[in-house]
């Protein structure tokens, strides 16, 4: 939810005069009765409260088109030292925050649960890309993990939905044998 956020924009009135500072730093007063615009994903997104991996070279960066997934990092959300959770918001926050986050999280987590008891979910690596590289599996993973990176920044289309513009083929597939 925080990379690709579901909703774009939020729309605010002030009812009284309200101070805020741009990127720059400069200060600025909204009047009352003034309409704003909060842009959701530039909160979500902002380098500073969002740092990127330090692992991934800019090169590789390039590579992959500077796809969001490469900074996919849930380790920030363990130790949470590493993000600032306060351009965090994807049920709102204060008076105005969604009475339903508890119970969306608590189905949320029931849900992928119970999905991974049960079944893998994994990138399908096509035959073509396996013929590619000569039936080595792990480089034609490696390839197809490095395209959904690139489709995860591109294919991602947003209007009243969020949705996949492109196939990202995966599999499903009956876990089988003891989980330890």
């Amino acid at each position: 939810m925080r990379v690709y956020a579901v909703i774009g924009f939020g729309v605010r009135k002030t009812v009284a005069p309200v101070t805020v500072h741009d990127s720059l730093g400069k200060q600025h007063v909204i009047p009352p009765e003034t309409k704003c615009m909060i842009d959701f994903p530039a909160g979500f997104q902002k380098r500073s409260a969002w740092p990127p991996r330090k692992d991934v070279s800019e090169q590789r960066r390039a590579e992959l088109h500077h796809s969001h997934a490469i900074d996919f990092d849930p380790q920030r959300w363990v130790d949470r030292s590493d993000c600032d959770e306060s351009y965090y918001w994807p049920f709102a926050l204060g008076f105005r925050k969604c009475p339903g986050k508890p119970f969306a999280q608590m189905q949320l987590m029931g849900a992928v649960a119970t999905i991974f008891k049960d079944y893998n979910v994994e990138l399908a690596v096509e035959e073509s890309t396996l013929a590619a590289v000569n039936g080595d599996r792990g480089l034609a993973w490696e390839r197809t993990r490095d395209e959904a990176m690139r489709k995860l920044e591109h294919g991602v289309k947003h209007n009243f939905n969020l949705y996949m513009a492109e196939d990202l083929p995966i599999t499903v597939s009956k876990r089988t044998g003891d989980i330890s």
